[in-house]
């Protein structure tokens, strides 16, 4: 399975950074990492991904950061075939995506370069996309599973039994000795 992600994922699970008021995402986006490489899947990287990842970060770490995001994800171009697919995704449709970007409060900007990721994808082949973004999740769902990072799972309780502490002898319970772990 192949996996493209928007550059929130990115910034949040890969950079482990987060705006103010943002900082769970951080871990939810650890999540979804650990369950794609539990799952074996591979993670696409359009290169419209790519340049907003790039773009905040000094001229002379980009050859580091483009090699090393080479080596761990594939890389989606924006090619002649992609841009034929994002002609194909606005033909006829232009004022109908202009009417959805402002009824979810996207500019048109926006809007195109969400139509820009999608085209990447599915001619690159990704099953779907993750990404926390409305607008890529609005604009992307008729073509491809669009998925908003998953919850974290709820944390397991270790509780201790009323029976810690005994062993089961010939049907009846016997006390073991004190562990002075336990605070009763």
């Amino acid at each position: 399975m192949i996996c493209c992600i928007d550059s929130n994922i990115f910034i949040w699970g890969i950079k482990r950074k987060a705006d103010p008021g943002q900082e769970n995402m951080i871990d939810r986006a650890l999540h979804l990492f650990k369950l794609m490489d539990d799952n074996k899947y591979r993670i696409m990287l359009p290169t419209v991904v790519l340049a907003e990842i790039l773009a905040p970060e000094p001229l002379e770490k980009h050859p580091v950061i483009m090699e090393s995001i080479g080596k761990n994800f594939i890389i989606a171009d924006f090619n002649m075939k992609s841009a034929s697919r994002y002609g194909q995704l606005f033909t006829n449709k232009i004022e109908e995506l202009k009417k959805i970007a402002k009824e979810i409060d996207v500019d048109n900007q926006k809007m195109k370069v969400d139509h820009l990721i999608v085209a990447s994808a599915l001619v690159a082949g990704a099953n779907c996309i993750y990404s926390h973004d409305k607008g890529l999740r609005v604009f992307g769902q008729k073509y491809i599973d669009v998925k908003d990072l998953p919850e974290l799972p709820a944390p397991q309780l270790v509780q201790k039994s009323i029976f810690d502490g005994y062993n089961l002898k010939e049907g009846s319970l016997v006390k073991k000795e004190r562990d002075e772990n336990i605070p009763f």
